[in-house]
């Protein structure tokens, strides 16, 4: 069997190498060659993340990171999410699909408001909830990964 897992990590430092440089990757279509609507909201949530996690600690920093944890909280509701749950290629169950995106908006929520109070431990909260937000979506929706 042919594991695919060394071309997600190409593929993934790839583009953690052109956010660093601050270059837009491009959307990677799917099999069908038209780019998911998901995919694009993931991907700019992923780009804020790799910005927030480095300083996310730094108060200098509260206010950018309280500006990327907002922007991650309205992209959380973007439409996109309900185009992907309604589709056919849906691989999962919509309530837990669902669970996993109200925590990843709870947990912005929490970050976006310990930034602005200047509350390091509301910030830590709402970032381990993000964080494990992700993961969790992440270990389910994109195993291989």
């Amino acid at each position: 069997m042919h594991s695919t897992f060394p071309v997600r990590i190409a593929v993934l430092s790839v583009a953690v190498a052109l956010v660093a440089c601050g270059k837009e990757p491009e959307v990677e279509p799917l099999e069908d060659g038209i780019p998911s609507p998901l995919r694009v909201v993931m991907l700019e949530i992923d780009q804020m993340h790799w910005k927030i996690e480095p300083v996310v600690r730094l108060p200098e920093q509260f206010q950018a990171v309280g500006s990327w944890a907002s922007s991650i909280q309205k992209l959380s509701m973007d439409p996109a999410w309900m185009e992907y749950t309604s589709s056919d290629s849906f691989l999962g169950d919509q309530p837990l699909f669902e669970s996993h995106r109200a925590n990843l908006i709870a947990g912005s929520t929490e970050l976006a408001k310990g930034a602005a109070a200047n509350d390091v431990d509301q910030m830590r909260a709402g970032f381990i909830r993000m964080e494990q937000s992700c993961i969790a979506c992440h270990k389910r929706y994109q195993p291989n990964i």
